[in-house]
């Protein structure tokens, strides 16, 4: 099936983006066998800006288990019981359709001339013995290929609706069902050459038989049969027409070789995080990121008393979990370590700003459970608000701001840029890619600094830690990527996910290094002035939790898959709402049929995560900066 839209960058959240450029031996092959270009320009598309686009769905989160001996229950890591299921009914009927056309081929042998006079005789006694032994046979394929048919119309329908294979079930069943109306007929036939009430002449109860069984096969076994081959198939028909409408460059042969192709052009970056607390629940790698940023605030500091209102914006809460502590330690630095006297009069505003699509009302819910001033003393009064406006846009007024910060969230690029088609060369799609979104993200770190240099006042502060690439030269969690990915290509290969998913499939960030940090701060000196640039590691919690597993028998399986679970939900926490504007793209736009394939790609990443890139460690860069304006 074809893979080739792979080609579509697959950003994890905090990683650079990286070109699935597929040069391994199974996805050029791939490529070849539909006939298509070896590369696709790189296109995105917008959500917010498109008002008919809904919101992202909800991913189940399924984890994977252990059964009493300990043994990994994870779908498809040994054997996937899926495949089996969905040719199940063509396997059971291509069993019946070869027995049944070996009775008719055998037991019309007992019809020639030559054969009658000893036919006559031993015929009662051996079709007696036939039908005995027969009956289970037909009646056990029979009955496997009723059940089978049920469970595969009940068991992740919407995929087989979209793969047109529904109807081809539902037929096969159908016609299967048709081969019991046969019995009553059938009946006496068996019955008067058994019982040799014909009196030496049971061939013609034979010829009676044979003429039933062959129009039974004809009307009932064999349609069947080509039912459930058409169902297993339908996949394999399908994807090649898939596969082209998918490809946004690809150019059908009608078409003159100079005729433009359209292409989306719809490129802002607008999709927010997992929405209902699921990325509060699996946020952990950025609670260490923004742990290591706390000191960082140590040194802001404020005027003396004045009668205006402190203000402390974030840009970019998500759904606030990681909000809380940094709110906090900047109350405790510029309060609480007064005396009570000297604040109890004040007023402090706390914003919480995030894109429209933002699930502020986990935001609200993490506000409202939050105790901001200890229990022992007097403080200011505290205002909380949220503002729904993408910080690539001024979102609170001028001079008003006091302290700023952004955590992990600056690598996410306001837009993805478009790509010229490609010259066909190997990787140079690829190289101007990288380029193009090296001088987005310049473009973007700039105007994020001057549009804050409006909103914050003269010896403010703004700090920040965004997603970097290591000066080491050590990519960001490999294995997850390599994971996800392969678990992206493993679907759309077995049909479960539409192609066209993987060539719209787009997470636009972009990791920057030290140096292209520091050449953006030179361009906004004159409203800024850095105190500290560095960058640290930041290594997933979970994965301390798995080196500190105690060693007995059972404890290291568990611990890995609970770190799998962790790592990948951690992943999907951020990128799902991408995979699903990817969906709609590809014409899948049944919620339910959404959440199914969420839940495939997540399962299978888990799975590909244990089986190929167990217990790897996941970890990235991030570069921390505080400035102060001038």
């Amino acid at each position: 099936m074809f893979v080739g839209a792979c080609l579509a960058a697959f950003p994890a959240p905090y990683f650079a983006p990286i070109r699935w450029v597929l040069n391994d031996a199974q996805n050029i092959e791939l490529r070849r066998r539909f006939g298509l270009p070896f590369f696709f320009p790189a296109n995105s598309q917008s959500e917010y800006h498109d008002t008919t686009t809904p919101t992202p769905t909800r991913l189940p989160s399924p984890n994977l288990q252990l059964n009493k001996t300990g043994n990994i229950m994870a779908s498809g890591l040994f054997f996937d019981p899926l495949k089996l299921l969905r040719v199940a009914p063509l396997l059971t009927t291509t069993s019946a359709l070869v027995y049944a056309w070996d009775e008719h081929w055998y037991l019309s042998g007992f019809l020639r001339s030559e054969h009658k006079p000893e036919t006559e005789t031993i015929l009662p006694s051996y079709f007696r013995r036939f039908f005995e032994q027969g009956i289970f046979i037909i009646a056990g394929l029979n009955t496997l290929t009723v059940s089978t048919s049920i469970a595969n119309l009940l068991t992740d329908r919407p995929v087989l609706d979209r793969l047109r294979s529904s109807r081809w079930y539902w037929a096969g069943l159908g016609f299967t069902a048709c081969h019991f109306l046969f019995v009553p007929l059938i009946a006496y036939p068996i019955r008067d050459i058994m019982e040799n009430r014909s009196q030496g002449k049971s061939t013609k109860d034979l010829k009676r038989w044979i003429d039933i069984h062959r129009i039974r096969v004809l009307v009932a076994d064999l349609p069947a049969w080509m039912s459930f081959l058409g169902a297993s198939t339908m996949p394999l028909v399908q994807q090649p027409v898939t596969a082209l409408e998918g490809c946004v460059c690809s150019r059908s042969p009608q078409e003159p070789a100079d005729q433009p192709v359209e292409r989306p052009e719809v490129l802002d970056n607008d999709v927010p995080m997992q929405g209902d607390g699921f990325y509060n629940k699996n946020s952990e790698l950025q609670y260490a990121a923004m742990q290591r940023a706390l000191p960082l605030f140590d040194s802001i500091s404020i005027a003396e008393a004045t009668p205006r209102v402190f203000s402390v914006v974030e840009y970019g809460c998500a759904q606030g979990v990681n909000s809380i502590e940094p709110f906090r330690h900047i109350l405790s630095t510029t309060h609480f370590q007064k005396p009570a006297t000297d604040t109890a009069g004040g007023e402090v505003s706390l914003v919480f700003t995030d894109r429209v699509g933002n699930d502020f009302t986990t935001v609200a819910n993490t506000i409202s459970n939050t105790q901001w001033l200890p229990t022992s003393r007097r403080g200011p009064e505290i205002f909380t608000s949220m503002v729904a406006r993408s910080f690539y846009q001024q979102v609170v007024p001028s001079q008003s701001v006091d302290v700023g910060f952004s955590l992990a969230t600056l690598h996410h690029l306001e837009r993805h840029p478009t790509l010229p088609a490609s010259d066909g060369k190997e990787g140079s799609e690829s190289t101007e890619e990288q380029a193009l979104l090296k001088e987005q993200a310049d473009h973007d770190l700039c105007q994020f600094l001057r549009l804050r240099a409006k909103e914050i006042r003269s010896s403010g502060s703004l700090v920040l830690s965004l997603v970097g690439q290591s000066s080491t030269g050590a990519p960001n969690y490999p294995g997850l990527v390599d994971s996800c990915r392969q678990a992206m290509v493993n679907l759309v290969m077995e049909g479960r996910v539409p192609t066209g998913v993987a060539s719209a499939f787009r997470v636009p960030t972009y990791d920057r290094t030290l140096e292209d940090v520091e050449n953006s701060l030179k361009t906004v000196q004159d409203v800024w002035t850095a105190e500290h640039l560095f960058e640290e590691e930041i290594v997933h919690p979970a994965y301390e939790t798995l080196r500190a597993a105690q060693p007995d028998s059972d404890s290291p399986k568990k611990a890995s898959i609970h770190y799998a679970n962790s790592v990948v939900d951690w992943m999907m926490a951020v990128i799902s709402g991408y995979f699903v504007k990817a969906l709609q793209i590809a014409g899948v736009h049944d919620p339910a049929a959404q959440s199914a394939s969420l839940e495939a790609w997540s399962s299978l990443t888990k799975t590909l995560f244990l089986k190929e890139h167990l217990d790897e460690k996941v970890a990235c860069s991030f570069i921390y900066v505080k400035l102060v304006r001038i």
